[in-house]
C-alpha cells in the first residue's frame, strides 16, 4: 500500500466534525429513546467520555506506530487480519452511509416535500461525493475548512435567532423516569461515532498534533450536540416529541427581519455536510478495497461504491422495514464499537507480540 497524501490535523478535524454534525442535526425523540429529551444532555456527556475510551486502542497504536495507520498495521500482523479489517470496514462504512443518506431522503419525502423528486437530490449528492473522492484527500481537506465554517455559522445563526424563544419551563428534571432515555440516547450518539474509525484509517495522513486534534473534534462535536438538544427542548418543549425532525421544526420558527423561517439554512447545512461525509467515507472505502483488491479494479471502486450507496438508499427509503432497521441506533452501536476499538486493539496486540518475538530472536 502506498503512503497516502498528507493533510493537516486541522483539516482532518474539520472533516470529522462536519461528518458528526450531519447526524446530530437529524436527532429526534424516537432515535434518542423516548420523550424525556432533557435526559439526553447527559447522553452527550457520557458519549463524550465514551469516545475517549473507545479511541484508546487507536491512541496507543498511534503512539507505537505513528506513520502506519490501521490497515498497514493489520497487514504487518498477517494477511488474515488485513482482509478481516478491510472487509469489515467496507461493510461498516456502507451501512453508515446508507443510514445517513436514507435519513435525508426520508426527510425530503415526508417532511420537506420538494417539487423535485427526493431521489434526484440523492443522486446529485452522491455524484458530487464521488467526484470529490476522486479529487483526493487533499482537495477534501481544503474544502472541509470552508464547509465547517459555513456549517458552524449557519447553526450559530439559527441558535441566536431562537434564543428568545427558549422557555426554561420546557426543561424537565433529569432522570425523572429513570436512566433508560439517557442510555438510549448514548447509544444513538455513539452509533454515529464512525469518525473514530475514520481517525484510525486516516491518522497517518495528518501532520501535527493528532491527539489534540481528536480532543478538539470530540469537544466540538458534543458541544454542538448539547447546544442543538438544548434549543430543541427549550423552544419546542413536549411538542418536540411529535416531530420527525425537531431541529428542522425549530428552525422554521426562526426569523431574521424580512427573512421568514430559517429552514432553508438548515437544509443547506445538511446537504453540504452530507456531501462531505459521503466523500470522506468513499475515500475510506477505496483505501480498504485497494488494500485487498488487484490493481486492475482499483480505479472502479469509488464509482461502484457510490452506485451501491445511491441505489441502496432509494430502495431502503421505499421499504419501511429496512428503513427502521438502518435507523436503529441500538443495532448500529455495536458495529461502531467494533470499528472504533476492536480492530485497532487486535492490530496493537498483534504488533506488540510480533515486536517481542523479533527482540527475542534479534
Amino acid at each position: 500500500m502506498n503512503q497516502p497524501t498528507r493533510i493537516s490535523t486541522a483539516q482532518l478535524v474539520s472533516l470529522m466534525t462536519v461528518s458528526s454534525v450531519t447526524l446530530i442535526i437529524a436527532c429526534n425523540a424516537s432515535l434518542l429513546g423516548g420523550n424525556d429529551l432533557t435526559d439526553n444532555l447527559l447522553s452527550c456527556a457520557i458519549a463524550f467520555v465514551g469516545n475517549f475510551l473507545l479511541a484508546l486502542p487507536v491512541f496507543f497504536l498511534l503512539r507505537a506506530r505513528p506513520n502506519s495507520g490501521l490497515l498497514l498495521d493489520a497487514q504487518r500482523v498477517g494477511k488474515w487480519l488485513l482482509y478481516c479489517a478491510a472487509i469489515f470496514y467496507i461493510l461498516y462504512f456502507l451501512w453508515i452511509d446508507l443510514q445517513y443518506l436514507s435519513m435525508f431522503q426520508f426527510f425530503l419525502s415526508n417532511v420537506f416535500r420538494p417539487v423535485t423528486p427526493a431521489w434526484i437530490f440523492t443522486v446529485m449528492i452522491v455524484l458530487a461525493a464521488v467526484y470529490s473522492a476522486f479529487k483526493g484527500l487533499d482537495a477534501m481537506g481544503r474544502a472541509a475548512a470552508v464547509i465547517l465554517t459555513t456549517v458552524l455559522l449557519g447553526l450559530s445563526l439559527i441558535a441566536v435567532l431562537l434564543l428568545s424563544d427558549v422557555k426554561p419551563d420546557n426543561f424537565t428534571p433529569l432522570l425523572y423516569h429513570g436512566p433508560t432515555q439517557m442510555l438510549s440516547g448514548t447509544a444513538f450518539y455513539l452509533s454515529g461515532g464512525s469518525c473514530i474509525a475514520l481517525y484510525a484509517l486516516l491518522f497517518p495522513t495528518a501532520s501535527g498534533n493528532r491527539n489534540l486534534g481528536f480532543c478538539i473534534w470530540n469537544l466540538l462535536t458534543y458541544a454542538v450536540a448539547g447546544a442543538i438538544l438544548a434549543l430543541i427542548v427549550g423552544v419546542l418543549g413536549t411538542y418536540a416529541n411529535l416531530q420527525l425532525f425537531p431541529f428542522y421544526s425549530a428552525a422554521t420558527m426562526a426569523n431574521l427581519g424580512t427573512f421568514q423561517r430559517m429552514d432553508s439554512v438548515f437544509i443547506c447545512i445538511w446537504i453540504i455536510g452530507l456531501f462531505l461525509k459521503l466523500a470522506i467515507d468513499l475515500h475510506a472505502l477505496s483505501l480498504c478495497a485497494n488494500a485487498i483488491l488487484p490493481k486492475k479494479v482499483r480505479a472502479f471502486t469509488i464509482p461502484l461504491f457510490g452506485l451501491f450507496i445511491c441505489a441502496g438508499t432509494i430502495f431502503i427509503v421505499n421499504n419501511r422495514t429496512l428503513l427502521n432497521l438502518f435507523l436503529n441506533p441500538l443495532l448500529t452501536a455495536p458495529f461502531t464499537i467494533a470499528a472504533a476499538a476492536l480492530f485497532p486493539l487486535l492490530s496493537l496486540i498483534g504488533n506488540l507480540i510480533k515486536d517481542r518475538r523479533r527482540k527475542r530472536h534479534g
